[in-house]
């Protein structure tokens, strides 16, 4: 069960860190 709750965790903080990405380059794409 431990192991299950660590996996959930990082897979939020991946796809958080993978959505800041993309947003940053969509933005970038739109302000040129």
């Amino acid at each position: 069960m431990l192991s299950l709750r660590v996996l959930y965790g990082l897979g939020i903080i991946h796809v958080a860190k993978s959505i800041r990405v993309f947003s940053t380059f969509v933005i970038e794409q739109f302000t040129k």
